[in-house]
C-alpha cells in the first residue's frame, strides 16, 4: 500500500474558492505544495482563526471567531504546541482522495482552541500559509495552515465555507 496520499486535480474548485473569497480574479494557479499526511491527530475544539489578508485592505489582520456548532482541529505529528500539555485525541486517517489544488487566502498568524481537557490554547505560527481545499469526494471545506515542512493545522466543521464576504461557519 502506498504511503502517500492519493491526489486529485481540484484546479477549478480552488480557483473558484480563491476569487469567491477575493472577489478578484485569481492571478496565479496554487498547486498543493505539499503532500497530505496520512495521519492527523484530534486536539481540540476551535475557537478562532487569526490570518493576514488583503481581501478588504492592503495589509490587516483579521480574527474569525467559530460561527457554527463545531470547529475540530486537527494537528499533523510534526507539530508542537508549546508546553505540549494538552490531551490528544484520536488519530484520524486520511483514506481517500484529497485535492491537488488548494485556495491561497493569505498569512496564517494564530489558532485559538479549546483542549479535549477545556484548556484555551493560542497557537501562534507567523511562518505559515492559511488556505481553503474542498474534499473532492464530499465537497466539504477544510481550513489549514501549512509551512515549509507541510500541513500543520486543518480545521473541519459541519457550516465551514467560503463565501464572498470571507469564512463563514
Amino acid at each position: 500500500m502506498s504511503r502517500k496520499v492519493p491526489v486529485v486535480n481540484t484546479e477549478d474548485t480552488a480557483i473558484r474558492v480563491r476569487e469567491t473569497f477575493h472577489d478578484s480574479k485569481a492571478r496565479k494557479r496554487v498547486a498543493l505544495p505539499f503532500g497530505w499526511p496520512r495521519r492527523l491527530t484530534f486536539v481540540g475544539k476551535g475557537e478562532g482563526v487569526i490570518y493576514w489578508s488583503d481581501k478588504w485592505k492592503k495589509t490587516d489582520t483579521y480574527k474569525h471567531k467559530k460561527e457554527g456548532p463545531v470547529w475540530d482541529v486537527y494537528a499533523a505529528d510534526t507539530l508542537e504546541i508549546v508546553g505540549d500539555d494538552y490531551a490528544k485525541g484520536q488519530a484520524f486517517q486520511i483514506t481517500g482522495t484529497m485535492p491537488k489544488h488548494v485556495s491561497y487566502l493569505g498569512k496564517f498568524v494564530g489558532l485559538q482552541f479549546k483542549t479535549l481537557a477545556g484548556k484555551a490554547v493560542h497557537l501562534e505560527m507567523s511562518k505559515s500559509h492559511w488556505a481553503a481545499a474542498k474534499i473532492p469526494s464530499t465537497g466539504e471545506t477544510v481550513l489549514f495552515a501549512y509551512d515549509d515542512e507541510g500541513l500543520q493545522v486543518l480545521i473541519t466543521g459541519d457550516t465551514l465555507d467560503i463565501e464572498k464576504d470571507g469564512i463563514v461557519g
